[in-house]
């Protein structure tokens, strides 16, 4: 049999390539492409990869005796003392958005690529520009789908944009041919070695290993390190489902801390949410979401159950300008999805908002007449342990100056005062403040800073006004402002003045370091 085996993209074959039907052991298969059918996720990488609202794949190109260093690691771990005899080479299954034949496909991955721009060169960059990703289809029972590398939807809005902050470039070996492709990769838990939890950490460390501090482990690795036994003594091997408590064990040994917030300290609303999401999105990592997502019982009603996904992205609109509001207004909230990798599904599913402060809805959602919303109940944010200041603690003072604001400007503006929190590495802030005057540049460049740093961005009728600085590697009891840098300075003098001559507005921050905090406006603002 051939190394490869080249089909025409059909649902059919999908489900007959994800069992395995195509490959060279005959002796046994553990999954029919029936099967694979009746499974959520072929639903969705139909849908994925169809011709309508996704990537539109063409061809399919099935690598036999693929050796994945996940399934390996996990095979050695569980499958290879299994009684029955399980293989441990996968199939890889490649997808394309253009057409060709055997022939065509042979001449292509036996071209070489050149630098200069002739005729040969640029029909071999069109060929693999079509390149649509992979899903290796794992010879086990049922969880077939190993690691996914896929494209992203192709963008359509023009009034919205979508931002995918935890992908990465990955390299893709195909018969010699070296084809890089943007994307965060994707896996299904398989219910032994891994399940909904450990799968989350897994596609959120394929990004956080980018970064020296970063360790990427295999699903029973991660699932081995979340502790010794389970919560309640019970064996890792098979488990169902890993703790809050775990879960954090897990990405420590991985060279990650974790902030959680849970919804039984605070509200977690959608506007929270978008927050969250918005402000750790510039750093790059995954942030883990736990929720309760709706199934059918055996009499077929709804009830609930934990989940964990891992959310990549966001679509966000344009801001509406607001008129004036003592209100804090969030420039976030402009956020219309989140998405998310759901072991369950497939990578980039959409998180929709409802209409209600807390109502969300996802695939799990569709599955009900009318559909049921899934519940919020933990954010689950890995960051680098010198990443001190959480994002609650520079909110808190943004809530004050707001206040300030209000007080300042309420009668001498027709918009509102909006505002912006992201976390971000100190040299990708200087290298964003080229497009600032030179003044201003000059002056962020030779600014001594740490290596993170937080950035809360005032807007007056969609301008931006001023930028507070704050050091993320202090701590939270300190007066861990930084700096401000001020893009109006006829604002500049103005609050400077109305601080000046107001000074009961220190009591707006509830903070130890209160009177602290004002004199840092007084001072930054000082002409």
């Amino acid at each position: 049999m051939s190394s490869y085996t080249l089909l025409p993209y059909t649902a059919d074959n999908l489900a007959n390539a994800l069992s395995g039907n195509f490959s060279d052991n005959k002796s046994k298969t553990f999954t029919t492409s029936q099967e694979v059918k009746e499974k959520k996720h072929f639903a969705y990488f139909s849908e994925y990869l169809g011709m309508e609202d996704g990537v539109k794949a063409k061809t399919i190109v099935i690598e036999h005796e693929y050796i994945s260093k996940d399934y390996l690691v996990d095979y050695a771990a569980y499958y290879a003392s299994c009684f029955d005899d399980y293989p441990k080479k996968c199939n890889r299954i490649h997808f394309f958005s253009s057409e060709f034949d055997a022939e065509k496909f042979d001449e292509i991955i036996l071209q070489s690529e050149k630098s200069d721009q002739n005729e040969e060169n640029k029909v071999y960059q069109q060929f693999w520009d079509s390149y649509l990703g992979y899903i290796v289809a794992k010879p086990i029972p049922l969880r077939v789908i190993g690691k996914t590398v896929l494209k992203t939807y192709p963008k359509k809005d023009s009034d919205a944009e979508r931002h995918y902050f935890g992908n990465r470039t990955y390299h893709i070996n195909i018969f010699g041919n070296n084809i890089p492709i943007d994307s965060l990769a994707y896996l299904e838990q398989d219910g032994i070695v891994s399940v909904c939890a450990t799968s989350a950490i897994w596609m959120m460390l394929q990004k956080a290993s980018c970064n020296n501090y970063a360790i990427l482990k295999t699903p029973s690795e991660i699932t081995d390190e979340a502790d010794i036994v389970g919560t309640h003594g019970e064996r890792l091997f098979p488990n169902n489902g890993l703790s809050l408590n775990q879960i954090s064990k897990s990405i420590f040994h991985s060279g990650l801390v974790t902030e959680i917030r849970t919804d039984k300290k605070i509200n977690l609303t959608n506007s929270y949410l978008k927050r969250i999401v918005l402000a750790y999105s510039p750093i790059g990592i995954p942030i883990l979401l736990i929720m309760q997502v709706p199934y059918k019982t055996k009499d077929n009603n709804a009830a609930h159950d934990f989940h964990a996904v891992t959310a990549t992205g966001y679509k966000i609109s344009k801001y509406n300008e607001a008129p004036p509001s003592e209100k804090i207004s969030w420039r976030s909230d402009s956020i219309t999805k989140i998405f998310v990798h759901d072991d369950g599904w497939g990578p980039f599913a959409r998180l929709h908002f409802g209409e209600g402060e807390s109502t969300l809805y996802n695939n799990w959602s569709e599955k009900f007449e009318p559909r049921q919303p899934v519940h919020l109940t933990d954010i689950v944010i890995p960051v680098y342990h010198k990443i001190r200041i959480s994002y609650d603690n520079v909110e808190a003072i943004v809530n004050a100056v707001d206040k300030i604001l209000w007080r300042i400007y309420k009668d001498n503006t027709t918009s509102n005062v909006s505002w912006d929190i992201k976390l971000n590495y100190s040299k990708e802030y200087k290298k964003q403040s080229k497009q600032f005057t030179t003044v201003l540049a000059k002056k962020i460049h030779l600014l001594p800073m740490p290596k993170y740093i937080w950035i809360a961005d005032c807007y007056i009728a969609g301008i931006l006004i001023f930028q507070i600085l704050f050091d993320a590697t202090d701590v939270a009891t300190g007066m861990f402002g930084l700096n401000i840098c001020f893009h109006n300075e006829e604002i500049k003098t103005q609050l400077h003045h109305s601080l000046q001559a107001n000074p009961k507005f220190a009591e707006y921050f509830y903070h130890d370091s209160n009177q602290q905090f004002y004199n840092f406006l007084i001072r930054e603002s000082s002409p």
